[in-house]
């Protein structure tokens, strides 16, 4: 036996087969335009096993001919096709409609169009060396047969993936019927599922502090400072640039040495080392992270959130002050937003304090985080920095900004101080002028409080002359107040 003796099998996916069929073949499933556009769309190829072809062309046929969907009538197709006995009968067919139905079902045929793909590639080899062996058919006739095999199986992929836009366009009453979930809170109120965000600072403020304490806040269930971390999610850290030991000694002094399981940091060292190095401008780096993805999510290990640090030292080759190079990495970014992910970016301040290069990424961002130089000098020497939002999508978090310097504890701890904390009355005053929450119960959940807490926020403002005795507005002092805050200069 020698090397060329033995091919592999020939890759298909039962279970994604079994999952895809259960939800096209659902109860109710068919009827929709969408999704009998889906189905009649359906190449018949991507379904490998000789049991699951017979039911998508039977699925087909009933759609094509208008006739509802359902186990009787799918399995009188499949008789009338001649392939029952490929699928086992009306027992078989009721096993393999048994899968697990999916609110997605293009996330299942874009899996079998892959397998699909791969398995004419092995076609294409095995012709390929077939015609190698012949030595009559010369071998520059072979490379160019075997390269537009290639072609073809990879524009038929393009193909396969596109969809008719009238496929796709939705009647008000069909958006209005569909069952969306909602984006739910990673940190109340600015990093939403499916969000895109950057912080950005200067060099040496401490972006990477600030990336790590977040992580820490999400994967713990924790507060992030004084903002609301509703559960615990997973995190998956992208490091760009720092040696493995000083990555482990700054998450090791931010978590007090407890890291939990559902943190997944990738440290760039290890990438360097072993493999080629990434770089977010380019496809292949994108496909290797989304195979990442996918394998975690395979493993139950899927991040809510992913934290790329940074920017720069993870995309090169262009030039980051030029909108029109910028596409290809924010395509990706929107890909990863349409699949759920919430994505933070850390980047570079530029000269005028903005972040670094094209204005175009910002347009697409839900939130824009600034670290600036505290006003007061810092006690100990380390990271401090003021965060200031500079762009929000939806509510304003409360509150708007804050400084805070991290420094160690008299047993080793990491604390990250207040120099200027804020009382909670003022917190309600910025929530009172920035949202106008109607009554004591909306005041009390967009500060996640309780009403009689919020009630004696606003006892207190009162009393202070800074909100309205009657109405839950602010007075002229009131304004002021926040005024002053908005510029940094109350505590």
């Amino acid at each position: 036996m020698n090397e060329y003796d033995e091919l592999p099998v020939p890759p298909g996916d039962r279970e994604t087969e079994r999952n895809l069929l259960a939800t096209l073949a659902a109860p109710g499933a068919t009827g929709g335009t969408t999704l009998d556009a889906l189905i009649l769309g359906l190449n018949p190829a991507i379904f490998f096993f000789s049991d699951t072809l017979p039911v998508c062309r039977a699925l087909q046929s009933l759609v094509g001919r208008q006739v509802e969907v359902c186990l009787t009538s799918l399995c009188a197709q499949i008789q009338a096709q001649g392939d029952l006995e490929k699928v086992g009968g009306y027992s078989g067919l009721s096993e393999l409609l048994a899968g697990e139905e999916v609110r997605h079902p293009e996330v299942l045929i874009g899996i079998l169009q892959e397998k699909l793909g791969r398995r004419q590639a092995m076609k294409a080899g095995s012709d390929l060396a077939r015609r190698a062996a012949d030595l009559m058919i010369p071998f520059s006739e072979t490379k160019d047969d075997f390269r537009s095999r290639l072609e073809a199986i990879e524009s038929q992929g393009e193909e396969l993936k596109k969809a008719a836009l009238i496929d796709l366009v939705l009647s008000g009453s069909e958006l209005a019927a569909l069952d969306i979930p909602e984006r739910e809170m990673v940190v109340e109120p600015f990093i939403a599922t499916g969000s895109l965000n950057m912080v950005y600072a200067a060099r040496g403020l401490g972006k990477t502090f600030f990336g790590i304490e977040l992580t820490k806040a999400v994967t713990t269930g924790k507060p992030f400072f004084e903002w609301h971390v509703p559960s615990a999610r997973g995190v998956l850290f992208l490091d760009g640039e720092m040696p493995t030991v000083m990555l482990q000694e700054r998450f090791n002094f931010l978590y007090g040495g407890n890291l939990p399981p559902n943190l997944t940091v990738l440290p760039s060292e290890a990438v360097w080392t072993n493999t080629k190095p990434l770089n977010l401008n380019e496809k292949e780096s994108q496909e290797r992270i989304q195979a990442m993805l996918d394998t975690l999510a395979a493993q139950g290990r899927k991040p809510a959130l992913i934290i790329i640090d940074n920017l720069s030292s993870l995309s090169f080759g262009t030039d980051e002050n030029d909108n029109s190079v910028q596409d290809d990495l924010l395509r990706w970014l929107m890909g990863l937003r349409h699949q759920g992910y919430a994505v933070l970016l850390v980047h570079h301040a530029g000269k005028g304090g903005d972040q670094r290069g094209a204005s175009r990424r910002e347009d697409f961002l839900d939130t824009s985080i600034r670290l600036s130089k505290p006003e007061t000098e810092p006690q100990g020497d380390g990271a401090a920095f003021k965060i200031e939002f500079t762009k929000e999508r939806g509510r304003k978090a409360v509150p708007n900004f804050l400084t805070v310097a991290l420094e160690t504890g008299e047993h080793g701890e990491a604390i990250w101080a207040r120099p200027k904390t804020m009382p909670e009355y003022i917190k309600a005053l910025l929530v009172i002028t920035e949202q106008h929450p109607k009554n004591y119960s909306a005041l009390g959940k967009i500060m996640d409080i309780t009403r009689q807490a919020a009630t004696k926020h606003v006892t207190t403002l009162r009393e202070k002359g800074l909100v309205h005795p009657i109405e839950l507005a602010p007075t002229q002092k009131g304004n002021r107040t926040v005024a002053t805050l908005n510029q940094g200069d109350a505590a």
